[in-house]
């Protein structure tokens, strides 16, 4: 499992199973599954209320998705161009890295604009 920064919230995930379930951290009662018909991999949570999950497609091709964990709700999906190795965040700075099997520099540095929009920057080094 995994806790949130604040330890508000915990998530549930077993690698390569679909769904991921989020609980109260406190009661333990299961507040909502992000992912239900995806195969999650990886989960960081990015800010309290905010987690970044890597899922593989039934294609076999993966994305980070991002979810509120209160509400369940998707966030925005993220399409990685290649296999998904590692994935970590920064919750301080709001920053999502992504370590890529086949890339031209083999990571992705992502900044998450939080609050107001969602609106998401990519930038590669």
């Amino acid at each position: 499992g995994l806790f949130s920064p604040g330890e508000q919230f915990l998530i549930l995930f077993n690698p390569g199973v679909k769904g991921g379930y989020v609980l109260d951290a406190v009661s333990g009662r299961t507040m909502n599954i992000v992912c239900k018909n995806e195969k999650v991999y990886i989960c960081k949570f990015l800010t309290d209320e905010v987690c970044a999950v890597c899922t593989q497609g039934s294609t076999r091709h993966h994305f980070i998705r991002l979810f509120n964990v209160k509400s369940g709700d998707q966030l925005t999906v993220i399409n990685m161009e290649s296999r998904v190795l590692c994935l970590d965040t920064n919750p301080r700075k709001h920053l999502i890295t992504v370590g890529l099997e086949k890339s031209k520099y083999n990571f992705k540095l992502i900044q998450v604009k939080l609050p107001g929009g969602n609106e998401i920057r990519k930038n590669q080094r």
